[in-house]
């Protein structure tokens, strides 16, 4: 589609507007002025239709590029269609849907929490909705699971990839230390108990320069990932009991508590509130901890940003009680969904989604480690021995169950976030009984108006 002379007006209009009359923050001004540059040139260059996808995943960026540059040189020259990509780390949910608000075409993109406002908004178009949806969506019917795909009866996402978690410890160290069996090799620990153990004589035998575990606390999504997800294993879920339909927090308990008591005992590597996702990556690769909360991207972190000097492995997520061993948490990660710019050009929409969620790109995206298709076949079909053995490891899904989406973003409630809360009971500042029953009132009462408000409560019940 060749750009007109109003289109390029229209864009820097709207700019202009966001960067002068909005209030929003100086880093979001900072990104509208980067991102009208952006645009200003590719709409001058390019008289394709452009397909633009927003995402906040930082860890594929360099993959996702590397593909689209090529589907742009072959497929995209044969369907006349440009794909333009763009990664937003920080404040991605607010950026995105500031944009969206404003009318910034974004055709495609990575979905915040929230759906129910997003659609509510008009921000969502359901895929059965546009010209060649229905037909898309044929292959994909038997896994579209409610109020993850499906949403008050109509498809915005399809199953694309998985994200899996283990923990991951550093088999030297294991070896140093004598936590080995008779034969020499590492014991992975089992329980919650044995990770305290471990990590009491880790930090005994190196004098407290390695420690045995590390905690991210300053990291934005350590509530979910580091406490929630891991929990399930040992507690059934993961904050919202799908069983009764209601907030159960104080359920962590148990589970937390073992966090605090390697705090407690300096076997946690001090400082845990100034420590986010990638500093923990590094102080694993660098043999300052033994053992840590992996997920299935860190593999690719590991291989390509911070090499590991020693050799690792990964078993299965820790229990407190063997007797009472829960399933393993398996989050799903979705294909992008359809902003309202996708109505003007659904054709080139659909052919871009069909090349994302091919069997041929998602095996692209499992060969280089970056992601595990939701579609094992993909995975069986393809015969190589390059990737190792605990890259194999997040793949198994044997002992895992998928987790559907929490209400959580769909329901507003009072009071300080769940992250600062764990924080603050992980540093000892306040009551960890008081907290979290707290918590379960003021989301028990959420949930409840929101109800009564019409939220279809079904989808968040377990058949």
């Amino acid at each position: 589609m060749k750009v007109k002379l109003s289109d390029e007006i229209l864009i820097k209009a709207i700019i202009i507007v966001l960067i002068l009359s909005i209030p929003i923050t100086s880093l979001i001004k900072e990104f509208y002025s980067s991102y009208h540059s952006y645009m200003i040139k590719m709409l001058k260059n390019s008289d394709k239709t452009r397909i633009t996808i927003w995402s906040n995943d930082n860890y594929s960026k360099d993959i996702y590029a590397r593909l689209i540059q090529r589907f742009n040189s072959t497929k995209g020259n044969e369907e006349n269609i440009e794909i333009q990509y763009r990664v937003i780390g920080s404040n991605y949910n607010q950026i995105l849907e500031e944009s969206l608000k404003n009318e910034v075409a974004i055709d495609l993109y990575k979905y915040p929490e929230g759906k129910l406002r997003m659609i509510k908004e008009g921000y969502m178009i359901p895929i059965e909705d546009i010209p060649g949806g229905r037909e898309y969506l044929e292959e994909f019917k038997e896994d579209l699971k409610p109020n993850q795909n499906i949403v008050q009866g109509k498809v915005y996402s399809v199953p694309h990839s998985i994200i899996n978690l283990k923990l991951m410890y550093n088999r030297d160290i294991f070896k140093e230390v004598g936590i080995t069996d008779k034969h020499g090799n590492p014991t992975p620990p089992k329980t919650w108990g044995d990770v305290i153990n471990y990590s009491e004589i880790i930090s005994e035998y190196y004098d407290s320069r390695v420690y045995g575990y590390v905690i991210p606390g300053k990291w934005k999504e350590f509530h979910k990932w580091e406490i929630m997800y891991p929990a399930y294993s040992s507690i059934g879920h993961t904050g919202y009991d799908f069983k009764e339909g209601k907030y159960k927090y104080i359920e962590l308990k148990p589970y937390m508590e073992v966090l605090i008591k390697m705090k407690e005992n300096n076997i946690l590597f001090p400082r845990p509130e100034e420590i986010d996702k990638e500093t923990a990556n590094y102080l694993f690769a660098e043999g300052k901890v033994a053992m840590k909360m992996a997920q299935s991207w860190d593999v690719a972190v590991f291989d390509y940003k911070f090499p590991c000097k020693y050799n690792w492995s990964i078993c299965d997520i820790p229990v407190i009680d063997l007797k009472h061993r829960h399933g393993e948490y398996i989050y799903l990660d979705d294909s992008f969904v359809l902003g309202p710019s996708s109505l003007s050009k659904p054709k080139e929409v659909i052919k871009v989604l069909e090349w994302i969620n091919s069997p041929q790109f998602l095996e692209e995206l499992y060969l280089e480690k970056r992601g595990i298709p939701f579609d094992e076949n993909i995975i069986n079909s393809i015969n190589d021995n390059t990737n190792s053995g605990s890259w194999n490891g997040f793949c198994e899904r044997e002992k895992s169950e998928y987790m559907l989406e929490l209400p959580d973003a769909n329901i507003i409630s009072s009071g300080d976030y769940i992250r600062n809360i764990f924080l603050r009971i992980l540093m000892g500042d306040t009551d960890i009984d008081r907290a979290l029953k707290d918590l379960d009132e003021r989301y028990n009462t959420a949930l409840a108006h929101a109800i009564k408000e019409g939220l279809e409560f079904t989808s968040y019940l377990e058949d």
